[in-house]
């Protein structure tokens, strides 16, 4: 019976279409979320991000809470979401990325995941050590066909295996 639990995703799929922005990009990375107090990756990871600020990299942090559709019109604006993990990996912010059109950007993961997305594929993973949140922000600025491409396969795999419809289809 074992067998039989599997991991499900907490799913992202259920962004209303009006809410669907097709923005212009104006961001390079955009990150919603409290980095103090939390783990190390992200407190060591905002670091990283306004030291690339610094550099003249368009970097969107919000310092208090959006409403739902301001979120998701700054995240559509974003080329990159930053999605580090928080007290859990697996996150909304994974899901809602990949449906208003940005590419998230997240520490490799450190659980076994439901229909993961795949590095490269729909999302880019950084290694967790310092510089290498930068390092992946640069090299992924640096082909935006490339993360265009990304962020479409996102949209689909996300609609067709962790929206609610598809999750409910599996269990």
């Amino acid at each position: 019976r074992m067998e039989k639990l599997r991991p499900i995703s907490l799913g992202g799929g259920e962004i209303p279409v009006a809410l669907r922005p097709t923005a212009t990009k104006t961001t390079d990375v955009f990150f919603a979320g409290d980095p103090f107090p939390g783990p190390t990756p992200r407190l060591d990871g905002a670091v990283e991000l306004r030291a690339l600020e610094a550099e003249g990299f368009r970097i969107d942090i919000p310092e208090h809470h959006l409403p739902f559709d301001e979120y998701i019109k700054r995240l559509s604006a974003a080329w990159l979401a930053w999605s580090p993990a928080g007290y859990g990996w697996d996150c909304k912010r994974h899901y809602e990325a990949a449906m208003v059109g940005t590419v998230a950007l997240a520490n490799y993961p450190t659980i076994l995941r439901d229909e993961p997305f795949r590095d490269g594929e729909h999302c880019l993973f950084y290694a967790p050590e310092p510089g290498e949140l930068a390092a992946a922000v640069r090299k992924a600025l640096e082909d935006k066909p490339r993360l265009k491409r990304i962020a479409d396969a996102a949209r689909l795999h996300v609609d067709r295996h962790h929206s609610r419809l598809a999750r409910a289809e599996r269990v």
